[in-house]
């Protein structure tokens, strides 16, 4: 790709994410979501769709340095959405679990999305569908690798 492509090709991904995040997390009006940071956010999501993540793990997930992610983690477990545990295998080794709580809360912020989404992707044919499924996949697996080489934990 050309490096005028690569710019334009940036451009148009930059303009889009404010679109996705606001259409995903800031539509949510419930008390507690709006107030969690979006960094509480995206780990209680994902410690919710990987199981138990340890600090390193959920840092390198996150892309954001592990004294951050002990505040985050912090935050999390006062408003009772996540836990500490320590690992059995390796008692050095602290595991972060969702909650009862945090899990209801993540399952009526997937419900809420559904419903304010379905309307965008119904739009969509299936084939369309596939196309941006296949498109994330794609940016995922180039994005994901190049976090983690540029932020080491």
């Amino acid at each position: 790709m050309r490096q005028s492509d690569q710019l334009l090709f940036l451009v148009a991904f930059m303009d889009m994410v404010p679109h996705v995040y606001k259409m995903l997390f800031q539509s949510v009006e419930t008390s507690e979501v709006s107030s969690l940071p979006a960094t509480q956010l995206r780990a209680l999501f994902i410690v919710i769709k990987n199981g138990k993540q340890s600090m390193s793990s959920l840092a390198e997930l996150l892309s954001i340095p592990r004294q951050q992610l002990t505040k985050v983690v912090h935050a999390l477990v006062e408003k009772q959405l996540v836990r500490r545990k320590i690992n059995a295998a390796n008692r050095r080794m602290i595991l972060i679990e969702a909650t009862e709580k945090g899990e209801a809360l993540m399952q009526s912020i997937l419900e809420h999305n559904l419903t304010q989404c379905s309307s965008y992707f119904s739009a969509l044919t299936p084939e369309d569908q596939q196309i941006l499924l296949k498109a994330m996949e794609i940016v995922k697996r180039v994005l994901i690798p190049s976090f983690s080489e540029q932020n080491p934990t």
